[in-house]
């Protein structure tokens, strides 16, 4: 896996960063995901943050859905949720 570095990002006129610029890699990462999160519920769009209803998952995310009804992070943990549901009924 190829990790990008905050020196491989060019920088232009329309890149906006929230960090300073002598931040390391985590502390850039953290400053502009805390101002992201804060920009989508100054916005009121709170609402379609949720955290994924798998068993094993502890992932949150921004529902994109139409109608604001996403309940998983991924389809690997939809899969897993619906396998399993499936598994239990036959059981039964």
């Amino acid at each position: 896996m190829v990790r990008a570095r905050r020196t491989d990002i060019p920088q232009t006129s329309l890149s906006r960063s929230f960090h300073r610029p002598e931040a390391t890699l985590v502390d850039a990462w953290a400053a502009d995901m805390g101002t992201a999160l804060a920009m989508v519920i100054g916005v009121g769009q709170g609402a379609r943050l949720g955290a994924c209803q798998a068993a094993t998952c502890s992932l949150v995310f921004f529902d994109t859905t139409r109608n604001a009804s996403r309940r998983f992070c991924d389809l690997s943990c939809q899969n897993r949720a619906k396998a399993s549901a499936y598994r239990a009924r036959r059981r039964t």
